[in-house]
């Protein structure tokens, strides 16, 4: 027996009761900002679109790309942007995208 979802159980129990925060969380507000910049379609998005919107700080309180916080938060640690074509490529930041180089790898023959 796997005494291991009694475990589970009680964590569960204790995240049921309590208190949730109100209004929408971080990660709501972050994807907000993410659907206002892509929202046109009359414009295409690109890969530099696609770093830029990634590597963005619209909203100070909850910005799409996050640092290091004083209070121990997380952050963003890492970006990808994959380009589904005859000739695909990973562009991957290894950390926080604003400030992180993309490296591009070529992918297929």
């Amino acid at each position: 027996m796997n005494d291991d979802q009694g475990i589970y159980r009680e964590i569960l129990k204790k995240r049921l009761t309590e208190k949730k925060p109100t209004g929408p969380s971080n990660s709501e507000v972050r994807f907000s900002s993410l659907e206002k910049r892509l929202e046109d379609a009359s414009k295409p998005v690109t890969v530099e679109t696609a770093k830029e919107t990634l590597s963005s700080h619209d909203d100070r309180q909850n910005p799409v790309c996050r640092h290091r916080r004083p209070d121990g938060g997380g952050m963003t640690i890492g970006c990808s942007i994959m380009v589904l074509s005859s000739s695909p490529e990973l562009h991957f930041a290894p950390g926080p995208p604003c400030e992180t180089e993309y490296r591009t790898y070529k992918l297929g023959s």
